[in-house]
């Protein structure tokens, strides 16, 4: 299986963070950082390599899981265990020995993770550790969806009659723009455009922005 492609966005990432610090004095991803890997379509996950845990995940990751918040500062190890499929927790072990030899390649895997809806989906991810000074301290994964020959389903074409015309701009704007720009722009809250993106992902019967992406660009290429 091909991972140049995650390996050139990986490192696209990480010059593109450059000298800004990761973390703000209350341990949360730079907000600059975090607008950047928000930017992506790929679904990516900053982890804290030395606690062995989860601190961040971008909007089409967070998505994936139906979680309401990107920072994940109350989660710890037991969050992989309840995300993939059991069967990859070979993965899982790959990861701890790969950064607890402070391995400085590419970590490539495949995994099945569990979607918002209780369903795993196959995904394809490489990883790669952040050094802070000599210290690896944290490891930055994207992951791609093992998608199937057709990934948009005629089903999910059909139903787009059922969004109401917010919500199809709203769906519009959000494969191009962050929560924040398109808040500002509409003139409503975040939470409105959260709201919002869950009706549009039940109607479309969807799990994340990936698929609402390959959906609005086949009907307005």
């Amino acid at each position: 299986m091909d991972f140049k492609k995650l390996h050139t966005t990986i490192l696209e990432i990480i010059d593109e963070i450059g000298a800004h610090p990761l973390l703000t004095p209350t341990h949360k991803l730079n907000p600059r950082i975090a607008d950047i890997l928000n930017q992506k379509e790929e679904y990516i996950t900053i982890h804290d390599v030395a606690n062995l845990k989860p601190i961040f995940l971008n909007n089409v990751q967070r998505d994936f899981y139906g979680f309401t918040q990107n920072h994940l500062q109350q989660e710890d190890y037991f969050f992989y265990l309840s995300t993939i499929h059991p069967s990859c927790y070979s993965s899982l072990f790959a990861s701890v020995i790969h950064f607890k030899n402070a391995k400085t390649d590419f970590l490539n895997l495949e995994y099945k993770l569990k979607n918002y809806n209780g369903k795993y989906e196959k995904f394809k991810g490489a990883t790669k550790a952040i050094f802070i000074g000599n210290q690896q301290k944290f490891a930055l994964s994207v992951l791609e969806k093992i998608e199937k020959n057709n990934p948009v389903n005629p089903e999910h074409l059909a139903e787009i009659s059922l969004l109401t015309p917010r919500e199809k701009e709203i769906a519009i704007l959000y494969c191009e723009k962050t929560m924040l720009e398109i808040s500002q722009e509409l003139n409503v809250s975040q939470n409105t455009i959260k709201t919002h993106l869950k009706n549009i992902f039940r109607k479309l019967k969807i799990n994340n922005v990936k698929e609402l992406t390959q959906i609005i660009r086949h009907l307005y290429p």
